[in-house]
């Protein structure tokens, strides 16, 4: 992943998990208040994944015996998706249109940050993001989820958040009960955190804080890894998302 300051539409891919993955880069303009900005990512999906049913067997039944059977697997979510990866790009100085850009610094692992994801077509409103971030239930309502379901939102974001800041909002830990999903790496340790902020819209805006150079679920070296909603139990439209970065 990599940024840069020019209007561009990457391709749309589309996955054998059915999750469309639409990309917009935004050229942003430089407000005096932010100690950092958000500006959009230009992304590369260099490959995606789905797991596989794996066979069971159960050989040599014998008439007239009783057999105890203590079964165990995995059953794959139709509700959620997820990215990972890693980042690059540089800390600027840009004219409002682009045409003048100053590269101050270039941005690398184990700098800080933030990768961001919406699926509307309009950019957050960043100056707006209010300290408690979507809860679970409400992630629920706002996507249809029902409340039975074991993969739900209340139940996938069941952690509290850790300290955010976002621009000059800051978005204290533990603001509230449901707030934040956790993200294991291949060793099964606790890296990420998914919070779905808040910027007074209909929309969440799904975050996770950039952790360089970490392990990531399948064992490769990554930058992120966010959790995103993609409900596959009814039919309806791609889901599309547009990803932002703010780098510090």
């Amino acid at each position: 992943m990599k940024i840069n300051t020019l209007l561009h539409f990457p391709s749309v891919m589309r996955g054998s998990n059915k999750l469309f993955l639409a990309f917009l880069l935004l050229a942003v303009a430089f407000a005096c208040a932010l100690p950092a900005y958000q500006s959009g990512a230009s992304v590369n999906v260099s490959s995606n994944a789905t797991t596989t049913e794996i066979p069971s067997l159960l050989s040599n039944l014998t008439a007239e015996a009783v057999y105890a059977l203590n079964l165990s697997g995995f059953t794959q979510t139709s509700l959620w998706a997820a990215v990972y990866g890693s980042v690059t790009g540089n800390v600027t100085l840009a004219s409002n249109d682009s045409s003048t850009r100053y590269e101050l610094i270039s941005w690398t692992a184990g700098g800080a940050g933030y990768v961001y994801a919406t699926n509307s077509s309009s950019a957050p409103s960043w100056a707006s993001i209010v300290p408690t971030p979507w809860t679970g239930s409400q992630l629920d309502s706002y996507l249809g989820f029902d409340s039975a379901w074991s993969d739900n939102a209340n139940r996938t974001f069941a952690y509290n958040n850790s300290l955010l800041t976002v621009g000059t909002k800051t978005i204290s830990a533990g603001t509230g009960s449901n707030t934040a999903a956790k993200s294991e790496n291949y060793s099964n340790a606790t890296v990420w955190e998914t919070v779905a902020l808040n910027d007074t819209t209909t929309t969440p805006v799904f975050t996770c804080l950039l952790q360089s150079n970490q392990t990531a679920y399948n064992g490769e070296t990554a930058d992120f890894q966010l959790l995103l909603p993609n409900n596959q139990k009814v039919d309806g439209p791609a889901t599309v998302y547009y990803f932002y970065l703010e780098l510090h």
